[in-house]
């Protein structure tokens, strides 16, 4: 394996527990909640409680009643736990395999992780772990476990295999209508937001649309919305109902008449069109590749997954019976 040079101790004990370390743990295991044991490692549920917690306004708002509320929850940290299981298995392959990181490498990982996540705030990055009772410690230790999964996963798609040309062709030959095309319209549009100003400003873009002004221009000109002003190729069949009967019958270069939809007026542009088609081997041969190599690597995940889970000491406590999986070793 590749590794970046680093100073990184190892851990030298021993993968599984001895017979004395796994009964005290499994007495108290209940009493100071005790969400998994993974080789050597407790797993709390505090730790798992922790990393749930963003996800609980998510998952109210998804809830019906409080039963479904326990439910959605229960299973949320069952699929966190299990992540978390997941993550450790993975740093201790990379450090049995003699993975190292250096402290350059970790700092600007941690710096990465502070820039895409907190915008390289401090100040957020702290209330963060306040809310969520992080230790700064704590905090680090996951980024840098992080980074290990993220450097393993690059590694095990580095060593799969290309797709072949002659598996491309089998799946396009065996999923055609996956490469039917439906006819498309360039779709452009004209939003205002529906205030005051907004029948001056209709009145304004419909008489300059009349006398044959470009419509890329009086959008830039009146659109409060210039950023969304090219909706892209999309089907008529994929549009709501009321923007569907608005273009109805209109050909390219052809504008509507305009739909109130929610709090906005909009006026629609069609400035182009492509017609239905099959896609040709070669057209969808790079859609095909790398939806093949998802597939694969995905495959290939799951399977190194389970082999590392074979050979660890993995008990599991917040299941409703326990479940426990003990090293072929």
């Amino acid at each position: 394996m590749v590794c970046v040079n680093a100073d990184v101790e190892q851990d030298n004990n021993d993968l599984l527990p001895t017979e004395e370390e796994q009964s005290s743990v499994e007495k108290t295991a209940y009493t100071n909640e005790i969400a998994a044991i993974v080789n050597n490692e407790i797993i709390t549920m505090e730790r798992v409680r922790m990393d749930v917690a963003p996800l609980l306004q998510q998952i109210q708002g998804m809830s019906t009643s409080e039963e479904d509320f326990r439910r959605r929850l229960h299973a949320a940290e069952l699929e966190t736990l299990n992540g978390i299981i997941n993550r450790k298995l993975i740093v201790n392959e990379f450090l049995e395999r003699g993975g190292k990181f250096s402290e350059a490498y970790e700092k600007r990982e941690y710096e990465n992780y502070l820039k895409n996540v907190f915008a390289g705030n401090r100040l957020e990055l702290s209330k963060f772990l306040k809310e969520y009772g992080k230790s700064v410690r704590e905090f680090k230790k996951d980024v840098k476990e992080r980074a290990i999964v993220g450097f393993m996963i690059r590694e095990l798609r580095a060593s799969q295999m290309e797709v072949s040309p002659a598996k491309i062709k089998e799946y396009y030959d065996d999923h055609r209508d996956e490469f039917f095309r439906n006819g498309e319209i360039d779709l452009k549009q004209i939003v205002l937001i529906n205030n005051d100003e907004c029948q001056s400003k209709l009145r304004a873009i419909q008489s300059e649309l009349a006398s044959g002004a470009d419509f890329h221009k009086v959008a830039g000109k009146y659109s409060d919305n210039m950023g969304f002003y090219n909706m892209g190729y999309v089907s008529r069949g994929d549009l709501v109902s009321d923007v569907s009967q608005a273009i109805e019958g209109l050909g390219v270069g052809e504008y509507s008449r305009e739909v109130a939809l929610g709090n906005a007026i909009c006026i629609f542009f069609i400035g182009g069109e492509r017609p239905a088609k099959q896609l040709t081997l070669e057209e969808a041969s790079q859609a095909i590749e790398d939806k093949l190599c998802r597939q694969y690597e995905e495959e290939a995940r799951v399977r190194w997954i389970q082999k590392l889970r074979s050979k660890a000491y993995i008990k599991v406590y917040i299941n409703d019976q326990d479940s426990e999986t003990k090293s072929k070793d």
